[in-house]
C-alpha cells in the first residue's frame, strides 16, 4: 500500500511511503518485512536547514548541518530473545551513512553559545577548521570515530563500534607523520584531532584500559604549549587554560579558577603539613576559602544561577530512585557549558568541605562544627543530584511530566551532557561524609551514562573506587579543553 498522506512514521516507511504504525522502537512494519527501521525525527531537535542563495545572506555554519540520530536501539524483537541484524537501513547508502555520522556528532557534541559574556561554546574552531581541511580529513575522521562509537555502544550497534575503530586506526596511521611535519598551517586541527582522541578513549575505556588518556591530556598541552605534563598543567596561575571557567561575567565577584587554584595550593600544604600548629593554621585557611567558594555561588549573575523547572516527588515503594528521578527540585540552566561550570564548582567545595571535616576530626574540634560541614555538602550534593536531568535527558521538561517515575532517563540528551557531568559525580561518590543513598543514585547514574549513552569510563567511575587524581586531571583538561579556542 502507498500512502500519500502526513507522516509521523519511521524514516524507512517515509521514504517508501508506507502507512507507519509507529511502534517503538521500531516499526512493527519494518520488522515484519524484515527491513531494519530507520527510527523517527525529534522534529524539535532538527538543526539542519535548507538554505538557499539570497543577496548577502551570509553563509550558514557547520553546525547547521547537526542532527540528532534516530536510529532505534536495537533490542529482542517483540516475543523472543532475538536481536535484529546489525544493519542500517536499505535506503541510506554507507557514504550517507558516514555523512550521518559527522552530523550526529555536531548535535552531540556541537554547542554554540548563544552569549558569549555567559558562557562557551564546544569546539568553537570546528566551523573554520572544516572549511579548511575539508570532510576527508583526519578532523572529521576523529569526529566519526567520536560519533559511531558512542552511538554504536548506546545503540547496542557492534557495526557503528567497528567503523569507529576503523576511522580512530586511519587516524593513528597518519597522526606519526603530522606530528613530524608540524606547523603553524596544521597545528590548531592537530591539537583538535588529538583531543578528539581523547574523548574516543574515554568512550572505548573499561576497568582494564582506561590509562591511554593521560597521554592524550600530555600530548593535548604540549601543542598549546601550556605545560609539559598535566600534573604542571591545571592549578598553575599562569596558564592559559585555566580561563575556560571564566567568560567576562564570571569574573565580578572574583573569578573561579583563581579559586581553583587557592585550593590546589592549599591541598598541596595540607599534604606536606608535619606538626599541630601548621594543621590548626590550615584549618582557619580552608575556612576561610570555603567561605569564598560560597561567596562566589551566591553573588552570580541572575541568568547564570540554575532556575527551578519542577519538582520530583519521592518515589512510592522504592529506596533507590531511578536516574533522573532523585527526589526534589530539578533545575534549569542557561545551556550545558553554565551547567557544567556549576558542578565543577559543586565538585570542588565537597573536596575542600571533606578537608575541613577530616583536619578538624584529626584536631579534637567539636561535633557540631563537623555536622555543620556534612549538612552544607550533603546539600551542595542535593543540587547536583538536581541537574542530573538537564544533563543527561533530551528535554527536561518533557520528562518532568512523564507520569512513569520508576523508569531511568528514555530519551538520552547530547552526550556532551555526560561528560561535562560524570567527574563531580565521581567526585560526590568518593565523598564518605555524604549519606550513602545519594552516593549510591550518583553510581546508577554513572553507570546510565556508559550503557545509554556509550561512555564506557563513565561505567569505570561507577565501579572503581581511589582512580589516581592525575587521571581525573587529564580526563578533565580533555573534555574541557573543548570550550578553548
Amino acid at each position: 500500500m502507498v500512502y500519500h498522506g502526513p507522516s509521523k512514521g519511521c524514516n524507512s516507511c517515509r521514504v517508501r511511503r508506507k502507512k507507519c504504525d509507529e511502534g517503538r522502537p521500531s516499526c512493527m512494519r519494518c520488522i515484519k518485512a524484515n527491513r531494519p527501521c530507520g527510527g523517527y525525527e525529534h522534529g524539535d531537535k532538527m538543526i539542519y536547514r535548507q538554505y538557499e542563495a539570497q543577496g548577502p545572506t551570509p553563509q550558514p555554519t557547520i553546525m547547521s548541518w547537526a542532527r540528532q540520530c534516530s536510529l532505534p536501539k536495537r533490542v529482542p524483537l517483540p516475543g523472543t530473545n532475538i536481536l535484529p541484524d546489525d544493519l542500517i537501513p536499505l535506503e541510506t547508502s554507507q557514504a550517507e551513512s558516514q555523512m550521518l555520522g559527522f552530523r550526529c556528532f555536531l548535535f552531540d557534541y556541537g554547542m554554540v553559545s548563544t552569549n558569549q559574556n555567559l558562557s562557551r561554546s564546544y569546539l568553537p574552531d570546528l566551523d573554520a577548521l572544516f572549511r579548511q581541511v575539508g570532510f576527508n580529513s583526519d578532523l572529521v575522521k576523529a569526529c566519526r570515530a567520536v560519533s559511531f562509537a558512542s552511538r554504536g555502544k548506546g545503540l547496542n550497534r557492534p557495526a557503528f563500534i567497528s567503523q569507529g575503530e576503523r576511522a580512530h586506526q586511519e587516524i593513528l596511521t597518519s597522526l606519526a607523520k603530522i606530528i613530524a611535519y608540524s606547523n603553524a598551517n596544521n597545528a590548531a586541527e592537530l591539537k583538535r584531532v588529538v583531543m578528539l582522541l581523547g574523548l574516543y578513549q574515554m568512550i572505548m575505556a573499561d576497568e582494564t584500559n582506561y590509562s591511554s588518556i593521560d597521554a592524550h591530556a600530555d600530548g593535548l598541552l604540549a601543542l598549546v604549549s601550556l605545560g609539559k605534563s598535566a600534573g604542571s598543567l591545571t592549578f598553575n596561575p599562569d596558564n592559559k587554560f585555566l580561563g575556560v571557567f571564566s567568560p567576562p561575567a564570571l569574573n565580578t565577584g572574583g573569578a573561579f579558577d583563581s579559586l581553583l587554584v587557592d585550593f590546589h595550593i592549599l591541598s598541596e600544604r595540607v599534604n606536606a603539613c608535619q606538626s599541630l600548629d601548621q594543621l590548626r593554621l590550615l584549618v582557619e585557611e580552608a575556612i576561610e576559602l570555603e567561605d569564598r567558594f560560597k561567596d562566589w555561588g551566591s553573588s552570580r549573575s541572575p541568568e547564570f544561577r540554575p532556575s527551578t523547572a519542577g519538582h520530583i516527588p519521592p518515589a512510592a515503594n522504592s529506596d533507590e530512585p531511578a536516574v533522573g528521578r532523585w527526589p526534589g527540585k530539578v533545575d534549569s540552566y542557561f545551556d550545558l557549558y553554565v551547567s557544567g561550570v556549576w558542578n565543577t564548582f559543586r565538585g570542588a567545595r565537597l573536596l575542600l568541605i571533606s578537608m575541613i571535616i577530616d583536619l578538624s576530626s584529626n584536631l579534637g574540634d567539636g561535633k557540631q562544627c563537623v555536622q555543620q560541614y556534612i549538612t552544607r555538602g550533603t546539600q551542595i550534593a542535593e543540587d547536583m543530584a538536581g541537574s542530573v536531568l538537564f544533563h543527561l535527558a533530551d528535554n527536561h521538561q518533557t520528562s518532568l511530566m512523564e507520569k512513569d517515575t520508576a523508569s531511568d532517563i528514555k530519551h538520552p540528551g547530547r552526550f556532551l551532557g555526560g561528560f561535562l557531568l560524570m567527574y563531580p559525580m565521581y567526585t560526590a561518590c568518593q565523598t564518605s561524609y555524604l549519606p550513602k543513598a545519594i552516593r549510591s543514585y550518583f553510581r546508577r547514574c554513572l553507570r546510565w551514562i556508559g550503557s545509554d549513552m556509550g561512555i564506557g569510563m563513565a561505567t569505570v567511575l561507577a565501579t572503581v573506587d581511589n582512580i589516581d587524581r592525575h587521571h581525573l586531571t587529564c580526563a578533565c583538561i580533555i573534555i574541557w579543553s573543548g570550550f578553548i579556542e
